[in-house]
């Protein structure tokens, strides 16, 4: 392939990271390629489990264009890896980036607009308030709740980082920032080996969200506002389930400041912070706590947290589908298709890994 870009076998090498590259850059990135190797993806693989093209991973991960945030947070959810380590990296070489001269107007070495990548598009412009759906728009909605408005996603900055500085003043100015970049990265790695003991759940090492407590002496997800049943079933509605408007499905796009995936529309219904936990912190007990299938309620979660990140899944209840309880009405944002209300019998039937489990953000009546 062009440029010395790995080809479809993993046995190729990508092309050595510059000189040039700011060191934050160059930090970032070689994290990036020790994680992708690490998990055994060669470029195919990541097309495969992304939507992004080979070569837009191909040039991401040999600097020669600037990685988006979403890339690098999908990658590092693909992988099983700490985000919020990987986004502190992230936005260290941004800063140092920009410091050395990046501007949105240079047009050489740009990369194409995430947008033709469906994978890892941009998130759309954010709504106010956690757990608010984006504002009405005209046209019907089901079960009483007004449609929301439909946002452009932002277009990325997608300029060169390697812009070379004008003269001595602004290479002394890019030596200081950059150092202090470089603080900023050793910093946030220090941080996460420090306090990862204390945050990290026991699959696949991923971070659980900070928690503290509640009344009920269980841990409460932070800045996550105590919700009713029926406010999280109506947030659920709001994305239009089963119509022809609903909110499509992916792992990487957002949609009011939550991912559009099982996991960020079940955030999005209870409220919690954006752009949403992931499947198996929404089973921690930072979020949730075990029930039986047969205690569900409307709003409660029925969760598969087993399994790679196109295995796991979450669905919302809703109510029971008949007498017998064998079947129940469920919100979910279903691959393929969107976000969707329909039958289900998740958890219900033999060798299932799904399970039962009530947010702890849900407020109930007393005795129930």
């Amino acid at each position: 392939m062009a440029n010395g870009i790995e080809n479809s076998s993993r046995n190729r090498r990508l092309r050595p990271l510059s000189d040039d590259l700011p060191v934050p850059t160059r930090v970032l990135l070689r994290e990036l390629r020790a994680l992708k190797e690490r998990a055994g993806f060669d470029l195919r693989a990541l097309e495969q489990a992304t939507h992004a093209s080979r070569s837009s991973w191909g040039r991401w991960l040999a600097g020669e264009t600037w990685i988006p945030l979403d890339a690098v947070e999908g990658l590092a959810r693909l992988c099983r890896a700490d985000e919020n380590r990987f986004r502190e990296m992230w936005e260290a070489a941004e800063q140092a980036r920009r410091s050395a001269g990046a501007t949105d107007g240079d047009a050489s070495h740009q990369e194409a607009p995430l947008q033709q990548h469906p994978g890892l598009a941009p998130p759309a412009v954010r709504a106010p308030g956690p757990g608010t759906p984006p504002p009405p728009a005209s046209g019907p909605a089901p079960h009483g709740q007004a449609a929301p408005h439909e946002q452009a996603p932002r277009e990325p900055a997608t300029s060169d980082e390697r812009a070379a500085p004008r003269g001595p003043a602004d290479r002394l100015r890019r030596r200081f920032l950059v150092g202090a970049a470089v603080g900023l990265v050793i910093g946030a790695v220090a941080g996460a080996v420090l306090t990862g003991s204390a945050v990290r759940g026991g699959t696949g090492g991923e971070a659980a969200p900070a928690a503290t407590g509640s009344p009920a002496g269980r841990g409460t997800p932070r800045a996550a506002p105590v919700t009713g049943r029926a406010e999280v079933t109506g947030r659920a509605g709001g994305w239009r389930p089963a119509t022809a408007r609903r909110v499509p499905y992916s792992q990487f796009k957002t949609y009011g400041g939550y991912r559009t995936d099982g996991s960020g529309y079940a955030s999005m219904a209870l409220g919690l912070p954006r752009p949403g936990p992931n499947t198996i912190s929404l089973a921690s007990s930072a979020y949730s706590r075990p029930i039986k299938m047969a205690e569900l309620l409307q709003g409660d979660l029925v969760i598969d947290p087993v399994g790679g990140n196109t295995a796991r899944a979450v669905v919302i209840f809703d109510k029971w589908a008949n007498a017998a309880h064998t079947s129940y009405w469920a919100y979910q944002q279903r691959a393929g298709y969107g976000t969707d209300h329909r039958v289900v019998d998740h958890g219900l039937t033999s060798g299932t890994q799904f399970r039962a489990y009530r947010p702890v953000n849900i407020r109930d009546a007393a005795g129930g």
